[in-house]
Parts: C-alpha cells; sequence; structure tokens
C-alpha cells in the first residue's frame, strides 16, 4: 500500500476544525448506494484538519419557529481560506494506486460536504518518509484491549447515522479485538479509537477476513473509513 498526501478544497466553506475519516466515508458509502455501485476498493482516509490560513465567515440567517409562529435572526459561521471562497483541509489516503484515490474523490466528493458544502481534490502526492504510523478512527465498544496495549489513544464517542435514509443501516458496527471481527451492536453509542502504534504496516487494522459478516455498503463504509492506518497528523 501507498500513502498519498491530500488536500481537499471545501467550497463554500465548512464549519469543523476537523473533517473525520468517518464522514468521508459516509459520504463516499452514501454516494455509492444512490447510485448503486458496488464498490470493491481498499482506499482508506485519515482524519483531515483544516488550514492555519482562514478565518470565521459569519452568516446571517432566518429561524422560522412554527410553534408560535415567528422568525428568529440568528448568525452563524463557516470557516473559508483567506482570500478564496473555499477551505483547504489536509489529510492522507491510503491505496494501491492514486488514481484510485483520485477517482473515488471525483465521483462521491459531493456527497461528503453538508450545509451547501462540495469536496474537490485540490491537490496530491504520494509520500514516501514517514516517522509515525496511528491507527485512526477504530469503532470499538470495550476499551480495556486496546488500553492494555496502547498507551496514546484519544477516544470520541460515535453516534448513530444514516438512521434518517430508508434501507441504509444505521451505524451499528464495532470492531471484536478478541475475535478480531466486525460485528453489529444495539449499544447507543460506539466508541472511535485513534491512537499510535509501533511496528505495523501501512494499510488497516485488521484483515479483509475481519468484514465478511457485513453487507456491501457496509464493507466500503468500514474500508475507506475506520481503523486506517496512516501517518500521524
Amino acid at each position: 500500500m501507498k500513502v498519498f498526501r491530500i488536500k481537499l478544497r471545501a467550497y463554500n466553506g465548512f464549519n469543523k476544525e476537523i473533517l473525520p475519516s468517518t464522514t468521508v466515508a459516509g459520504g463516499i458509502t452514501y454516494g455509492a448506494y444512490l447510485n448503486k455501485h458496488e464498490l470493491h476498493t481498499n482506499v482508506g482516509f485519515t482524519n483531515f484538519y483544516k488550514s492555519n490560513n482562514s478565518y470565521k465567515l459569519y452568516l446571517s440567517r432566518i429561524k422560522l419557529n412554527r410553534t408560535v409562529n415567528e422568525s428568529e435572526p440568528f448568525y452563524s459561521f463557516k470557516y473559508v481560506n483567506k482570500g478564496e471562497y473555499y477551505l483547504i483541509y489536509t489529510g492522507y489516503a491510503i491505496a494501491d494506486k492514486e488514481d484510485d484515490v483520485i477517482d473515488l474523490i471525483n465521483k462521491y466528493g459531493t456527497y461528503i460536504g453538508n450545509w451547501n458544502t462540495v469536496f474537490v481534490l485540490d491537490s496530491i502526492s504520494e509520500v514516501n518518509n514517514i516517522n509515525d504510523l496511528c491507527v485512526y478512527n477504530l469503532p470499538i465498544t470495550d476499551l480495556s484491549e486496546l488500553l492494555l496495549k496502547y498507551k496514546e489513544i484519544k477516544v470520541e464517542v460515535h453516534k448513530y447515522v444514516n438512521s434518517n435514509y430508508i434501507n441504509l443501516t444505521p451505524c451499528k458496527i464495532y470492531y471484536d479485538p478478541v475475535e478480531r471481527k466486525f460485528k453489529i451492536t444495539r449499544d447507543r453509542n460506539v466508541y472511535l479509537a485513534t491512537f499510535k502504534v509501533g511496528d505495523m504496516n501501512i494499510g488497516h487494522y485488521y484483515d479483509e477476513s475481519a468484514l465478511d459478516n457485513l453487507s456491501i455498503f457496509d464493507k466500503i463504509y468500514v474500508k475507506t473509513g475506520f481503523g486506517v492506518v496512516g501517518p500521524c497528523l
């Protein structure tokens, strides 16, 4: 597997400091689902971080309160690069070929954003000198196994997504480190663990057999954004 440094343009700005790998994976999966594309891809993404050369663009909005039949003004904001009408996010992708990454982003970049944001590829280049490796957003319900093996772990709570879309599976997927398989859970939340690893190859924290229990679209979702092993950011 090769590592590629990627810059994404978020046209019309975006309101997050970090573009998580799970959001990228969700957009790609949703786009594949809508277009009936049964992807078989090995491409995976790390988290992306917004450019330091940015500022908050405040926007005036109107909220309609239908209960009391009144309108209320409020301010929202988006980050944009200074002097531009888009925001740059930087992260990494792992893939066999550069064209595989470009193809995914060109096809499904419009599904990654929200609030009228469209993501397109700004630049891509292969990276050869890598010092530290991290596993990004491994979904897990019990952290005890990881805490015994790794010291530096960042944990977030991953709530269900896609539950508003007909026929799409809500996010109930987690990785069982004992059986080394992905499973389905009814727990309210799943933890997303990001941690530094030592002697490990670029690719994924799990092997292909761990995905055997998942549907085709769940496999796309997991492989593109969960448990990707790439350079630490």
